[in-house]
Formats: structure tokens, C-alpha cells, sequence
């Protein structure tokens, strides 16, 4: 069979009883006394699928081949696989029992050489004569008869047939069994010893009993227990107190446990129940306490094998599947169409069913390995857009009367399909696509592994929607809102600033003191005048005068209301607009608040005032025109009087001008006033903004302390390494460049060092860094020591201003962010290959959906590999479906990966061939192109054994 998914978990059964078995054989029989074999076959047909039977017998393969010839001719579809269990019987006695030894072959070894090499070739002797050579005889049917002949001769109590009584006797010794086994070459690595726990776990550890306990499981690969505190002692685990090390120092390796029912009757096949033998139970599928054994692997004895390797991970014992529960929208299966890229690449179809646990995609140098992954993520991003160099897609995308058609399947039966360049992408499900060009900027760009960190943080179930996410947004909400506050008082500032300049408080004094000489001069002529004047002349003089400034006061009022009538206009159509505009956004969400109040709008608009202001603007310019017209009259009425009396009315004329002209200045003077008050208000209102910025820092920080440390306590077992914190970041580089930007460096030393202009403010900013909120008040003190001693030396530049002063005093330097350190390392003192280790942790911590990471070996540090990356890819598969690029050996092998996927390109023509591990094609493939793989293979086999 095709196993182009990889290891996946099956039902394996491997000591089940032929009908042909010497030992407790209840099976049907038919009426001549033949072997019923018809009911047994749909016995086991009826049970469903199966892995692998171990079809088992004592001192014998006959029912192995019966079944073998059975399944050649079509019956047993529903097992993958059928191996060859002879079960033996030691000639070590424990107390009063005989202890049961199994020996597994290989699918691949013809029975003849295991009747003739092995069967053939050992020895058996009679139990009560161990040491008499002359009953020691080479296992065959007859030799077993004739012993059975024997005893029933000698004891006529012994109850059987000849071959019962024979099999039922004869023992063999263990190192007959081993030197067999390992003097013919041609059974090397095609067996498997495991000894039964039924008699093994009788065997005393304190006493004469130990030294055979011991060198029994010595010699075994595998223990026959369904037992979960046996499995766990013999991955020396509790109950095994001395730990794995201890363990494998004393058995040579570890044990992994495996399991079958033991059927010797029809009603016991496939039925591995721990309650068999109970009084009264009686088997069956509903009242029985099953513990079948499931299997990770090919359904092949190197499937088996791969337990040595695996001896947790890829065996359990248990009623139900233990396939990890993943995602409805993991992969099925992926097809890529047949396609000529160019007269230089073709891509051969293919359908390739996915394993929904690790995938490993491997091969040579520009075989195929990134085309494959970014083939599939372009179904969901537009990889044909992408900044990164190594995209397949963006390569081939300026080709664009190729037709690369990619299909895909979920488990849940959802289906997607796309041209490559088409623009159309998966909408129903995500997936994490980690691309080489993605890992390098996050590595090597500043802040990029802080980012990731962030979102693995706020992404968990621990604080996404949580309490704390609300109050940590709730905070840098705040810190955006005091941030454009003070935006919005610099410019207030810089206007009043220029409203109450030095320069405009001196104009308004010399104004005052000019224009009061001016009036005294004006006065003293008037009254010399008026000596020489009647009174009618001075009173029709002043009468003219007064009818002149009516006029222009009229005139000055008319102005100014049209010029406020025309800022209402503007009011009415642009803000009121928007301020009606906000009204109904706020009203909508309290409608969905259910909040029973809502906010009534402003009943204004431009198109019901429009026509009331044009109506109102033209009313006032008519009188506004008379006016002007009746001003220029009385104008020319002053012009045409006697020369005297013109002149009294031109120099009253002219007092009143001064005298308005100063109250005028004065109006001034107190808005300056004003202005300067507002202006200290201002400036506090700043101080105080900038201050709770300053806070909310702090805050946030605390914040983020509390979310991490929520995060921390359930972070996996992927980041268990890997301590989360916050701190505070002072961009003292920043601060200092912008102060070079903006100051005149022949007047102000910006460098950061103890007696510079900026070191005392640059102190205050690290204390409050390290948490210190009690240094604000010097902080606040130190900028306004900036302010008014270095405003004056910026640099003459029109690039440079009072804006840009502001913005540099008062900008923001503290930055809060996640922090980390890996076993108490901080990670931004990790190397590059450690940070690119850790960061795939983090990625691979991330949600449940599929994850797919390119080809990321020049990053990655080999040490980390196995320390750090090979657990999190064997912890994170058990939560989502991981795809991964590489051609590490440790990465694909020691990550145990349940499917490789290997690129192959015969020229200009791009395959893909899928298989597993234990595969042995795959295999031999995957060790031409991985780097260490030999090595890989090496450490994994030793990683539970000792030799």
C-alpha cells in the first residue's frame, strides 16, 4: 500500500491466536475437525480497520502463513499488515511459573528462513530436565509430538493431545534464542524480543528473582503490558524513581509498551479487555474496559520498530484514537496541476494527501522545497505582491499565460481552488506563513522579535477579550489622547507666544507714549485756536465734528457684524456639519448599548440659514453703503466751512482719533495681559498633559506586567523557557538627534555626557526608566530650564522653529514594550541563530490554525535545534497542523515528523514524493539530501538506549 500520509495513528493488535495454535485453542472447528477458518476470517473483518495483527503461535508460523495466503487472495482488506509473533517459553523458572517470551519478525523475511534459520535452529528441552542433554531437541511439529508422546507415556495424567502436551512442556533458553538470532546476519534489525508482563511482573526485585528480572528485560526491545503504571516504569518514569538516565543505565534502553488481546476464541479477538477473566464478565463491545494499542507509524514491522526510537510518543494504550484534536480547517490535501512554467521548469501534478500533525518538506538546493509552501500559502496571501526575493509565485508571476492551478481540501470537507496568479484568496480559514524574508526582518529589524512577542502575548486565550486587554488599551488610549493634547497646546502656545512678544509689548508703550504727545500737542493747539473762535463758530465746528465720528463709529460697527456673520456661516456649514456628524456615530453605538438616553442633534444647517444670512448681509450693506455715503457728505460739509471753523473741526477731529487710537491700545494692552495669563495657563496645562503622559508610561508598563504574568502562568510547554516582563525603553539616541536637528551647535552642547546642556534632563529621563515616578517633577523642571534658557540659540534655519522646538521638548522618548529573556538571557543578548530558534517557538505558539515555515537553516543555531526547536515542533503539533521547510536533519528526524515531503527536480522538471520515516524509500531519499542525516538518524536511535 501507498502511505503517501505518513505516520498516522491505527488500531494494532499484535498477539492475536490462529486456529492453528498448539496452546488453549478454542476456536471453531469444523465437523472432519478441520479449523473453521471461514468464521474466524469474518470474525476479523467485522472489526474494522487494523494496522497490523500479530499473528501468533506457539513455537510456530503456521497460522501466519494460513492467514498471509488468506490476505494474498484477497480476504482481511481491512488489515494493512500481518506479522509473524512466535511465542516462546523460557526455561527460567519464577517460583512455580514459566515465564512467556515473544519474538516479532519483519513482513519482509520469508517464512521458510523462519522455520528453518530460526525455529530450526533452536532448541527445546523437557522443563523438568533443563540440563540433560539428551532431551534437548530442534523445534519442529514432530520433535514437539514426540515429546508430548513421551510424557503422556511417563504420566498418564497429563491431559491433551501429543502436540499440546509437547508445546505445553518444551522451554527454551534465552541465549539460545539471541545467539540464533544475532549469528544469521540476514535477521539483523528484522526481529523484535518483548516479554509478557503477565509472569515478568511477578518476578521479585528483592532476592534471588532480581538478576533474572533484569537480564530478561536487558535483552528485550519491548514489554506486552496494557498497564499504565508499567508503561510509565518502563520509560522510567514514576513509579521508577531513579529517573530515565538511571533506567537506561540498568535495561539498556528504554521499553516502550505494547498490547494485543491475546485471543484464543472467537469472542476474544480484537477485544483487549482489561476485565477478561473478571467472574462474570462476559466480552463484549459495550460492557468491556478496552485497552487496544494504537500505533503512530506505517503498519510494516519498521513501523514497529520506530518504538525503539519513540518509545512515548509513538505508542498508547487506550480505548479511543488518540489522534490529536485539531482544527476543522487543517489541511487534507493539496493537488498541484501538471504545468509548463517555461521552456526551462515544469512542475509535475500531484495529489498529496497531508498528515495533520509535522510535516517536513525536503530536498536538494532549488528543488522544488519553497515553490511547494508558497504554492500553498499563495491561496491565502497575495504572494505575487511580496517584498520577499524568494517567493515562487512573485518569480514566475510576470509569466502570465501560465495556468498553475492549486487545489485544497480540509478536514472538514471545505475545498479551495486557484490559479496561481489569480487574485483570489481563502476567506473562511487562516494560516501562519513564515517566510524567510519575514524571519530575517524580524530578527535583524529592531523591535521585530518585540512585535512577535506582543502578538503571541495578546493572542492567547489568556488575555485576548480579557479584563486586562480592555484596561491595557483603555491606558495607551490615553497616552494617544494626552499626546495630541499637547500637540494641540503648542500650537496655542507658539500663538500667543507671538501675541505677547517682547517685541509687541514694546510697540504698545511706544505707541502710548507717541500718541499722548501727539493729543497733549493736538489739545494746546485747539485751545489757542478756540481763544480767537466765537462760540456759535465752536459749536457748529464741534457739531460738524461729532457728525463725522457718528458716522465712522456706524460705519465700524456695520463692518464688524458682517464679519461675524460670515464666521457664523462658516460655522454653520463645516463644523456643526461634523459636530451633527459625531452625534449620530455616538447615538448608533447607544442604541446597541441599549442605553435608553441618546443625544439630540443640533438643529442647524447651512440649508435653512443660508438664505436668513445672505437676506441679513444685504440689509447690512445697503446701511452700511448709506452710511459711507452720509460720511463722506459730512466730510465734504467740514471741507467747505470757513477756514477757522475747519480747522477746529479737523483738530477736534483729529483728538478724537488719538484718544480712540489709545483706548484702542489700551483694549490691546489688556488682551496682551490676557494673553500672557492664558499663556501660563497654557503652559501648565502642558506641564500637566505632558506629566500624565509621562505616567500612563508607567502604567502601561504595570499593565503589561500584570497581562504578562497572567500569559505566564499557562504559557505551554513550547515557551516554558522563555520568561515574559515589560520595560520601559528611553530613545536617548533620538532625543539627542532631534536636539542636533533643531540647536545651534556653536551655542549648545547636545552630547550625552555629565556637564552638557541635555545630561540633566537625560538623567531624569533614565530614572524615571527604571520605574522611579518621583523623578517627574525634575524631569518637568529640567525641560522648562530648556525652554527658556536654549529657545533663543536655535539654528537660523527655515526647517527650524518654535514647532519643531516643541516637538523635540515635548515629545515621546519612552516607549513600552514586552521583554523577555530566554533561561534568565535577555533575548536581545541572544545570538542571531538563538533569536531565530526562539522566535520560531513564539510563532509556533501561536493559535491552532496551520502553521508553514520556510526554509530558515542558515538562521538557525544547532545547539538551539535540539535543545530548543526539535521540543517545540514535537509540543506544538499537538495543537495545529506544522508544515516546515528544511533540510536539517536534526529539524525533519529528530522532530520526529510525521510526513516528509521531498522535492525533487530531474532536470528542468519539478516532483514531490510523500511518504514517512519508516519508509524505507523515503528514507534513503531523505538521507541524500539532509545535512547531518546519517548523524540524525544516529542520535535518535540512541536517544533511549545506551548502545
Amino acid at each position: 500500500m501507498d502511505y503517501k500520509r505518513g505516520s498516522i495513528w491505527r488500531k494494532w493488535d499484535l498477539h492475536i491466536h490462529s486456529p492453528t495454535s498448539y496452546l488453549n485453542n478454542k476456536f471453531p472447528r469444523l465437523g472432519d475437525g478441520q479449523p473453521d477458518w471461514e468464521t474466524y476470517l469474518k470474525e476479523i473483518e467485522s472489526r474494522g480497520e487494523i494496522g497490523v495483527l500479530g499473528i501468533t503461535d506457539y513455537f510456530s508460523i503456521e497460522g501466519y502463513k494460513k492467514l498471509q495466503e488468506f490476505k494474498d487472495n484477497g480476504r482481511l482488506k481491512n488489515v494493512h499488515q500481518l506479522l509473524p509473533n512466535i511465542e516462546l517459553r523460557l526455561d527460567n523458572f519464577v517460583d512455580d511459573k514459566r515465564i512467556n517470551y515473544h519474538v516479532i519478525f519483519s513482513e519482509t523475511l520469508p517464512a521458510s528462513l523462519i522455520e528453518q534459520q530460526f525455529l530450526g535452529n533452536l532448541n527445546f528441552v523437557y522443563e523438568n530436565r533443563p540440563q540433560d542433554t539428551q532431551y534437548k531437541m530442534r523445534i519442529d511439529e514432530t520433535n514437539l509430538r514426540e515429546l508430548g508422546k513421551k510424557l503422556r507415556e511417563e504420566d498418564n495424567s497429563l491431559n491433551g493431545t501429543e502436540i499440546e502436551v509437547g508445546a505445553g512442556n518444551a522451554v527454551v533458553s534465552l541465549e539460545n534464542v539471541i545467539k540464533v538470532l544475532t549469528e544469521d546476519k540476514r535477521f539483523k534489525d528484522k526481529y523484535i524480543l518483548v516479554v509478557a508482563e503477565q509472569i515478568w511482573s511477578d518476578i521479585a526485585w528483592e532476592g534471588q528473582d532480581h538478576q533474572t528480572r533484569k537480564t530478561l528485560l536487558q535483552a528485550s526491545d519491548m514489554v506486552f503490558s496494557s498497564n499504565a503504571k508499567t508503561s510509565q516504569w518502563c520509560l522510567g518514569k514514576d513509579p521508577y524513581k531513579e529517573g530515565e538516565g538511571a533506567f537506561r543505565k540498568e535495561f539498556k534502553t528504554l521499553k516502550p509498551c505494547i498490547h494485543g488481546s491475546d485471543g484464543h476464541e472467537l469472542n476474544e479477538l480484537l477485544r483487549p479487555c482489561a476485565l477478561r477473566g473478571k467472574k462474570g464478565h462476559v466480552c463484549n463491545d459495550t460492557d468491556c474496559e478496552m485497552r487496544f494499542c494504537w500505533v503512530r507509524a506505517n503498519p510494516s514491522f519498521e513501523g514497529l520498530r520506530q518504538l525503539l526510537y519513540e518509545p512515548e510518543e509513538r505508542v498508547s494504550i487506550q480505548p479511543t484514537d488518540p489522534t490529536f484534536l485539531k482544527s476543522g480547517l487543517s489541511l487534507e490535501s493539496i493537488d498541484i496541476e501538471e504545468t509548463i512554467i517555461d521552456k526551462h521548469l515544469k512542475i509535475q501534478g500531484v495529489h498529496i494527501p497531508l498528515n495533520a500533525d509535522l510535516i517536513a518538506v525536503t530536498g536538494a538546493k532549488g528543488s522544488g522545497k519553497t515553490a511547494f509552501v508558497d504554492l500553498l500559502a499563495n491561496c491565502y496571501f497575495d504572494r505575487k505582491q511580496s517584498d520577499d526575493p524568494n517567493s515562487f509565485v512573485k518569480r514566475i508571476s510576470s509569466n502570465t499565460g501560465i495556468s498553475l492551478k492549486v487545489s485544497l481540501e480540509y478536514v472538514n470537507n471545505n475545498s479551495f481552488s486557484k490559479n496561481a496568479l489569480e487574485d483570489k484568496f481563502v476567506d473562511f480559514a487562516d494560516i501562519t506563513y513564515i517566510a524567510q524574508a519575514e524571519l530575517e526582518e524580524a530578527i535583524f529589524k529592531s523591535g521585530g522579535l518585540n512585535s512577535q512577542i506582543h502578538e503571541v502575548v495578546f493572542g492567547s486565550k489568556e488575555i485576548k477579550d480579557s479584563q486586562l486587554e480592555f484596561e491595557f488599551k483603555s491606558i495607551r488610549e490615553e497616552k494617544s489622547f494626552f499626546k495630541e493634547r499637547i500637540k494641540k497646546l503648542n500650537e496655542l502656545i507658539i500663538s500667543l507666544e507671538s501675541e505677547t512678544s517682547t517685541e509687541k509689548i514694546t510697540n504698545l508703550a511706544t505707541f502710548d507714549k507717541k500718541t499722548n504727545e501727539q493729543l497733549k500737542d493736538k489739545k494746546q493747539k485747539l485751545l489757542e485756536l478756540e481763544k480767537s473762535l466765537s462760540k456759535e463758530t465752536i459749536d457748529l465746528a464741534k457739531s460738524k465734528q461729532q457728525d463725522v465720528q457718528n458716522l465712522k463709529l456706524e460705519k465700524s460697527k456695520y463692518e464688524s457684524t458682517l464679519l461675524h456673520l460670515r464666521e457664523l456661516g462658516d460655522k454653520v456649514e463645516y463644523e456643526l456639519s461634523t459636530v451633527n456628524a459625531s452625534i449620530k456615530q455616538i447615538n448608533t453605538s447607544l442604541i446597541a448599548f441599549k442605553i435608553d438616553k441618546t443625544i439630540p442633534e443640533i438643529e442647524i444647517n447651512s440649508t435653512t440659514y443660508q438664505p436668513i444670512f445672505e437676506n441679513v448681509s444685504k440689509q447690512i450693506h445697503q446701511k452700511l453703503t448709506k452710511t459711507i455715503t452720509d460720511l463722506k457728505t459730512s466730510q465734504v460739509v467740514v471741507e467747505k466751512l470757513e477756514s477757522t471753523t475747519k480747522s477746529h473741526a479737523t483738530l477736534s477731529q483729529e483728538i478724537k482719533d488719538l484718544e480712540h487710537a489709545l483706548e484702542q491700545n489700551k483694549l490691546k494692552r489688556d488682551k496682551l495681559n490676557a494673553n500672557k495669563l492664558e499663556l501660563e495657563e497654557l503652559e501648565g496645562r502642558r506641564n500637566e498633559a505632558f506629566e500624565k503622559l509621562i505616567k500612563q508610561s508607567i502604567s502601561l508598563k504595570d499593565k503589561y506586567i500584570q497581562i504578562t504574568n497572567t500569559f505566564g502562568e499557562n504559557k505551554g510547554k513550547i515557551l516554558e523557557d522563555v520568561e515574559f516582563s515589560a520595560t520601559i525603553k528611553f530613545d536617548a539616541e533620538k532625543f539627542v538627534q532631534l536636539a542636533e536637528e533643531i540647536f545651534d551647535l556653536r551655542s549648545v552642547n547636545t552630547n550625552d555626557k555629565e556637564g552638557s546642556d541635555l545630561f540633566k534632563t537625560l538623567e531624569a529621563y533614565r530614572k524615571i526608566r527604571s520605574g522611579d515616578s518621583e523623578e517627574i517633577p525634575n524631569l518637568l523642571a529640567e525641560l522648562e530650564s530648556i525652554r527658556t534658557g536654549l529657545k533663543t540659540k536655535l539654528k537660523k534655519s527655515p526647517n527650524v522653529n518654535l514647532f519643531s522646538f516643541y516637538r523635540f521638548l515635548y515629545g515621546e522618548y519612552l516607549t513600552v514594550y514586552p521583554s523577555a529573556k530566554y533561561k534568565s538571557v535577555a533575548i536581545d543578548k541572544l545570538s542571531l541563530g538563538q533569536k531565530a530558534t526562539v522566535l520560531i517557538k513564539v510563532y509556533l505558539a501561536q493559535g491552532e490554525h496551520p502553521i508553514i515555515i520556510d526554509s530558515h537553516d542558515d538562521h538557525l543555531d544547532n545547539a538551539f535545534i535540539m535543545d530548543e526547536l526539535v521540543p517545540a515542533l514535537r509540543e506544538a503539533k499537538k495543537t495545529r497542523q506544522v508544515i516546515i521547510v528544511s533540510n536539517n536533519g536534526n529539524v525533519v528526524i529528530n522532530s520526529d515528523a510525521d510526513q516528509l515531503i521531498i522535492a525533487e527536480k530531474n532536470e528542468s522538471e519539478i516532483h514531490y514524493l510523500a511518504g514517512s520515516l519508516e519508509d524505507d524509500d523515503i528514507r534513503k531519499i531523505a538521507l541524500k539530501v539532509l545535512e547531518g542525516g546519517h548523524t540524525a538518524f544516529k542520535k535518535r536511535q540512541k536517544k533511549y538506549r545506551i548502545n
